[in-house]
């Protein structure tokens, strides 16, 4: 166990920290050509010229594909490479499920009012429909628990379905007054929040209603100024933003009540909330504009053409692709005169991702991480003689077993420098100056099982791309995957947790094993010039469950210090 630890590394899965990855794009239609707009710059990143018709555009972070629909044909877009990869016919509308390679499309028109049909489960990698579900259009997720909300309607009148999204079954419904729009779910909260702009007999009705996940009960609703369309929560979950009429209400969730409105542009069709939460993205028919997230101003877009349109969530990024996957040098490094501390190091396009893995003056296992260490040779593939340069930085947020976790939370420091000077693809010298203390030291990639080529290597660092700032670093060797997870504790330090022995199921697809804490002497730096391995302590503090869904996302469950939950995960691809 020792041994393994020596090389625990917890991987930074921090948007804040992350060198610059693959955009996150805003995905607009126009009536003749859809945009990708770079959501930090606003700038157009590029447009992709259609056949007309009543396009709708859909992304979700972390996604490999952007889903342009409605059309003729409907497109499958690579949003790495920000062009159509595939196209086909015959549906009208359509949600994508934010990590798995799939949508829930639907051949009927006029949602919300139009007639129910039933959702068809679209793969995105087949182009081929693989199931079906007997409800209407999803209008929220819940990715920790793989829950789909989906409006129904029928004799009894309109209501939501609960979907389990692994075995597409119906779990409950809740009875609704009207047709449902677009909503959002708080998983830690665990509250539904479900739009509904009229009654099922067309009177206007102006509430958001509010469900409670664990009771199944209702609580009291939101009231809003006019119909609502639209309801959307921000990262944090501190504000949700509700489209109504031609204005832009934000509301805060832990009164409900209204802290803020602005005016928008007329006939308003969509809007969603950027991954670090500072700006809503508002589609109208006429005219795109940017809010910032306290709706203190608004910023129209200089986009040609006219009779703009979005879906249910248009803001998305890349997965992983062929041309992002993790270079020789990724996977777990270290020192075994020194067994205890180690590096975890990713390598992407020309790009090391580095992490260092120590313990503070108070045996406290903590890490400083170079999330943009610069080769000499800017190459995707090269390692040997390669040598990289980066800032080393060190990291505080917030507790991560007991609240919403909010990314805007993670803060860091400069603390020093970090040189990686390979020899080859096994074997490297590391250079470290933090606190003012320089430590050179020889490092190798360690092997702590046999190392053929597998079907799929889900070695890499991953995260949850709505909740930057936490992740899970992965080294696969045959039939054992090395965890190391990044969280914080209570006092919200940098803090993680290993599974150093978490054996593949037998369909491959994930692992299950024990968690463990470790703590261990200061050092390798700053700290004294030997690192005492006989120090090291480890103690068992639950358990850890993860599954894939495909090569690229999945979802971990824990139980650690009694505590119990579930993330949804996805490559980090930078």
């Amino acid at each position: 166990m020792k041994s393994k630890l020596a090389s625990l590394v917890l991987l930074a899965a921090s948007l804040a920290l992350a060198p610059a990855e693959g955009a996150q794009h805003a995905w607009i239609a126009s009536s003749t050509e859809i945009f990708a707009i770079d959501v930090e710059s606003d700038q157009v990143a590029a447009r992709i010229p259609t056949n007309g018709g009543a396009f709708f555009v859909e992304a979700s972070p972390g996604r490999r594909h952007a889903f342009a629909i409605g059309g003729s044909p409907s497109l499958l877009i690579d949003s790495g490479a920000l062009a159509p990869v595939a196209s086909f016919d015959g549906y009208t509308r359509f949600q994508l499920h934010p990590t798995r390679e799939e949508a829930y499309v639907t051949p009927g028109v006029g949602f919300p009012t139009g007639p129910p049909n039933p959702t068809q489960v679209f793969s995105t990698q087949s182009l081929a429909v693989v199931g079906q579900l007997n409800t209407d259009i999803a209008i929220a997720f819940d990715l920790a628990r793989e829950r789909g909300y989906f409006a129904t309607s029928g004799g009894s009148g309109w209501s939501v379905a609960e979907i389990d999204l692994t075995t597409r079954g119906v779990l409950r419904s809740f009875p609704l007054p009207g047709p449902a729009g677009y909503g959002d779910v708080d998983p830690q909260a665990r509250l539904l929040y479900v739009p509904v702009p009229s009654t099922q007999a067309g009177a206007p009705l102006s509430q958001v209603r509010v469900f409670d996940l664990v009771t199944g009960l209702e609580r009291p609703p939101i009231n809003t100024g006019s119909p609502p369309g639209v309801a959307r929560l921000n990262p944090a979950r501190t504000r949700l933003f509700v489209l109504q009429g031609a204005s832009l209400w934000s509301i805060d969730t832990s009164t409900g009540l209204p802290v803020a409105t602005i005016a928008v542009a007329p006939s308003p069709r969509a809007i969603d909330v950027t991954p670090a939460g500072d700006k809503i993205f508002v589609v109208s028919a006429g005219q795109v504009a940017v809010v910032d997230s306290e709706l203190r101003g608004s910023k129209p877009l200089p986009l040609p053409g006219s009779d703009f349109r979005a879906n249910f969530r248009f803001i998305g990024g890349v997965g992983a692709t062929a041309d992002s996957r993790p270079g020789p040098a990724t996977g777990l490094w270290w020192n075994p005169a020194e067994s205890g501390w180690g590096l975890h190091i990713t390598q992407r396009r020309s790009t090391f991702f580095a992490v260092l893995f120590h313990y503070d003056a108070n045996r406290i296992a903590k890490w400083f991480v170079a999330p943009s260490c610069v080769p000499n040779v800017p190459c995707a593939d090269c390692v040997d003689g390669i040598v990289c340069h980066g800032t080393v930085y060190e990291t505080n947020g917030p507790a991560f077993f007991h609240a919403a976790f909010n990314p805007a939370a993670v803060v860091r420091r400069e603390a020093g420098l970090m040189e990686l000077q390979f020899t080859d693809r096994d074997n490297a010298t590391a250079t470290f100056v933090i606190a003012s203390q320089q430590r050179r030291v020889p490092i190798r990639r360690q092997v702590f099982a046999a190392r053929p080529t597998l079907a799929t290597d889900y070695t890499d660092l991953w995260w949850n791309p709505l909740e930057s700032g936490w992740g899970l670093g992965i080294t696969q060797q045959s039939n054992v995957m090395f965890l190391t997870w990044f969280v914080y504790d209570d006092a919200g330090r940098p803090s993680w947790l290993v599974a150093s022995n978490c054996l593949v199921k037998e369909a491959g697809n994930g692992c299950r094993g024990a968690l463990y804490r470790a703590s261990g002497p200061l050092g390798p730096v700053p700290g004294p010039a030997g690192f005492d391995s006989a120090a090291l302590r480890v103690s068992d503090v639950g358990t850890v469950d993860v599954a894939f869904e495909g090569a690229n996302n999945g979802t971990i469950s824990w139980t650690v210090d009694g505590r119990s939950g579930s993330r949804a995960i996805t490559r980090q691809v930078f």
